[in-house]
C-alpha cells in the first residue's frame, strides 16, 4: 500500500479519532451514538497510523504533494 495521506491528513484523523473514542470509553456517548463514535475512531485511528486511506485509493486521491516525486 502506498501512503496517500500528507502529515497533516494523518494528524487530524488522529486528533478526531482521540476524541471520539474518549467520548466512547468515558461513556459520554451511549446508544447508537457510541457505536458511531467506535466506528468511526477506529477506521481514523487505523488509517492515521498506516497513512493509507481506502476511499482515497478507490477515488484516486492523495493529500500528499507532489507524488509524482516522491516514487
Amino acid at each position: 500500500m502506498k501512503q496517500n495521506m500528507a502529515p497533516w491528513d494523518r494528524g487530524v484523523r488522529l486528533i478526531i479519532a482521540a476524541i471520539l473514542l474518549f467520548l466512547l470509553f468515558a461513556n459520554y456517548a451511549s446508544g447508537v451514538s457510541a457505536w458511531a463514535c467506535g466506528i468511526i475512531g477506529f477506521i481514523f485511528l487505523a488509517t492515521g497510523l498506516m497513512g493509507w486511506c481506502p476511499l482515497y485509493a478507490l477515488f484516486k486521491f492523495s493529500t500528499i504533494r507532489n507524488q509524482q516525486e516522491k516514487g
